[in-house]
């Protein structure tokens, strides 16, 4: 029973932290979060920390978090390669050429291996423009 319980308590904290993005995505990043938690067995809080831009925790779960929410999107494939093309396709639908062109090359980051490359790509963007609410969805 303690896990169900922790389990329902990271789902109310991904419910509270969505709250702030559009009706319409909240759903799809509550079943990104919820899905991403349970594979990585990530706190809920400690994901939405790091969704929220609390960078803190740099821990290998956190990073694997991190990979699995691109990976849920399709920023990831299943080979664990990076795919630029729809982060950067993304990107632009959102910003400004010479903006987006900026940042773009700014948070081409490669990491350790892929989980920190995830990481470090999301903390990048995050730090240097104000994600769309919709980028993890």
């Amino acid at each position: 029973m303690k896990y169900s319980g922790a389990i329902a308590c990271c789902l109310l904290i991904a419910i509270v932290a969505v709250n702030a993005w559009p009706n319409n995505k909240r759903a799809e990043v509550r079943a990104h979060v919820r899905n991403c938690v349970k594979k990585t067995g990530v706190p809920g809080k400690n994901a939405l920390r790091v969704l929220k831009g609390n960078f803190n925790d740099d821990s290998d779960e956190v990073k694997k978090f991190m990979k699995c929410m691109f990976q849920e999107v399709g920023f990831i494939n299943e080979a664990d390669e990076l795919l630029d093309n729809l982060l950067i396709a993304k990107i632009k639908e959102n910003l400004d050429d010479d903006e987006a062109d900026e940042l773009i090359e700014k948070c081409s980051i490669v990491g350790d291996d892929i989980n920190d490359t995830a990481f470090q790509i999301y903390k990048c963007y995050y730090e240097n423009h104000d994600l769309p609410p919709d980028m993890l969805v």
